[in-house]
């Protein structure tokens, strides 16, 4: 995620990771537990709050994204659902290299 992509999509991650504390628990007990997997259980929970959270941008900062996107698909015009679908799955990446690095950090499980 280069700086353009980090400033639009910061504050989405953080919104995102607390639409669910129980989700969130459950993801860093995940990890915890299992160590590195390609996908976690519960990492699912975290979809349709993060496709809702890029829906509702503002057509400002969607523009930033399809800007950022396509300069790395170089298809010509994106379709908006393309551009989506490529954000959300960012943003539940990012939702858990966070939850990664949180349940290492938490000490009263």
């Amino acid at each position: 995620m280069n700086s353009a992509e980090r400033s639009v999509l910061s504050p989405l991650i953080k919104r995102i990771r607390e639409v669910n504390p129980h989700a969130w628990w459950e993801l860093k007990r995940q990890i915890w537990d299992g160590g590195y997997q390609p996908h976690y259980p519960m990492q699912g929970e975290f979809e349709r709050p993060a496709r809702r959270a890029i829906e509702t941008l503002s057509p400002e900062r969607m523009a930033i994204l399809r800007d950022q996107w396509q300069k790395h698909h170089l298809e010509g015009v994106p379709a908006e659902q393309a551009v989506v679908d490529h954000y959300v799955h960012v943003l539940i990446e990012e939702v858990v290299k966070r939850a990664n690095h949180a349940a290492y950090r938490t000490t009263n499980w």
